[in-house]
């Protein structure tokens, strides 16, 4: 029912408060839904199960004065809530006592190509926001999913296969709409609260919750083709030959070549065999020529195929579509390196603990996988200091879980921790970095690194959250 609520029983009694103040206040199109509505199980759904609660209620948003009310409301009650828009952060959940914000209803997408802008609103995906983009003759750094937040993404930091050519997303953000911890909706910008504009770079979740992004966009020119595309391929090889891989691999993760971004996958074969295979899937923005010379290494080793495929900016995200289903136990946790792991033995080693899991855990959790990533580098300096700090970062290495069985919990974030720690023991203590919409089980100096970083975000925390309703993060 628009604007209202079926039935508040079962509510703690703060939030069955706010449930019935808001009922009068939102907009004709909003909607407060709670578990006897036939709309929850719909609206309840996320990427993953890992940790999902049952709320008091999911108030879909439909402007962005409903947000605010509804942050007035909550923060007036004392009852927790959470902004859900592509329902991928595994904190985009929580129980009875709080009451999750939905976004999703809220996803208009305004291109400016004569001002060379895009400004996305809350609850739009990154699907939501290429297709306009590509359409004006334009691009913005969003390369991830197609249905992760396209806000979310960008104040977490936005890392991205564009970062080499168009920065991180974080670094397109020209403005924002942001409601505080006080209920007021403000603008953020160069000339407008320029402090906070440095923080949401890369720490926004923790300062308010963001009804709009507003973010330079770029011609289609800058990706080095004439038709607004980009050159891909994934080549997959009998995992026994990860040693060969990483050893021409690695030198390109290496390089400073800012056109070209790639990963090495560890996963088991999507023919269904058992066998494990890794795979190389890489990025080039230029011509194919260019690409065929720059990864001429990997290609020689003769993988099962080669693959090699062109695709316009509006479909770079689609072939991880897969992955982007609702539903079963989904995590991935990431940590940045300052050198690129080249060493075969290190690899054989990943290899062998994923082999271990799988076979442990059996088909059910088949789809899980380990990964070295690395993205282009531009020039230093080149983008204005703010919350991201991992600009030093060579590689990434990622362990992503997903299984269909609950019982498997324990044994996959052992698996995923061992993953990780193969790798980063090499390095010394401090060097290691985690991305900041990963985990927040890690030290914090990890997640915002740099001098003087975590310090300026901890005192504009306290000026704009003192009490933590955008969480305890940074306090």
């Amino acid at each position: 029912m628009s604007g209202t609520s079926n039935t508040t029983e079962g509510l703690y009694a703060a939030a069955k408060n706010v449930v019935a103040d808001l009922a009068s206040k939102l907009s004709s199109n909003s909607k407060i839904v709670t578990e006897q509505d036939a709309e929850f199980k719909v609206l309840h759904e996320r990427w993953t199960n890992i940790g999902k609660k049952t709320p008091a209620a999911i108030v879909a948003v439909a402007t962005e004065a409903d947000v605010q009310e509804t942050v007035k409301l909550c923060v007036a009650h004392g009852v927790e809530f959470v902004p859900k828009s592509g329902g991928h952060s595994l904190w985009s959940t929580i129980g009875a006592e709080g009451i999750i914000i939905d976004l999703t209803a809220f996803n208009a997408v305004v291109v400016d190509k004569e001002a060379r802008t895009v400004t996305v609103s809350g609850g739009s995906q990154i699907k939501d926001a290429v297709a306009p983009l590509y359409k004006a003759g334009l691009c913005a750094p969003f390369g991830t999913a197609n249905t992760v937040g396209s806000v979310a993404q960008a104040v977490n930091g936005g890392l991205t296969i564009f970062s080499g050519i168009l920065g991180q997303t974080s670094d397109a953000i020209l403005s924002a709409r942001l409601v505080t911890a006080a209920g007021d909706l403000i603008t953020v910008s160069a000339t407008s609260h320029p402090e906070l504009l440095y923080a949401i770079k890369g720490a926004g979740t923790y300062f308010g919750l963001i009804t709009s992004l507003t973010f330079r966009a770029s011609p289609l020119s800058v990706l080095n083709s004439p038709d607004g595309t980009i050159w891909k391929t994934a080549a997959p090889f009998p995992a026994a030959r990860i040693g060969e891989l990483i050893s021409a691999l690695a030198p390109l993760a290496a390089s400073p070549e800012p056109r070209a971004a790639g990963a090495m996958v560890i996963t088991k074969s999507p023919h269904g065999d058992g066998s494990t295979i890794v795979l190389a899937s890489l990025i080039f923005f230029g011509s194919s020529e260019d690409a065929n010379a720059h990864f001429a290494p990997v290609k020689a080793l003769g993988p099962f195929v080669w693959g090699e495929k062109r695709v316009s900016y509006a479909n770079i995200n689609d072939d991880f579509d897969p992955f982007c289903v609702t539903g079963g136990f989904k995590r991935h946790i990431v940590a940045g390196v300052p050198r690129v792991p080249g060493e075969p033995a290190v690899w054989e080693a990943e290899v062998k603990a994923y082999e271990s899991f799988i076979e442990k855990e059996g088909a059910q959790a088949a789809r899980s996988m380990a990964c070295l990533m690395y993205v282009g580098k531009g020039e230093a300096g080149r983008w204005e200091e703010s919350a991201y700090g991992h600009r030093n970062v060579a590689a990434w290495i990622e362990a992503v879980c997903w299984y269909t069985e609950e019982k498997s919990y324990e044994a996959a974030w052992e698996w995923q921790v061992e993953a990780l720690r193969i790798v980063t023991e090499r390095y010394e203590v401090g060097e290691t970095e985690t991305f900041q919409n990963s985990q927040r089980e890690t030290p914090i100096e990890s997640r915002f690194p740099g001098e003087g970083r975590l310090e300026k975000l901890k005192t504009l925390k306290r000026e704009w959250d003192p009490k933590g309703v955008f969480t305890d993060v940074l306090l």
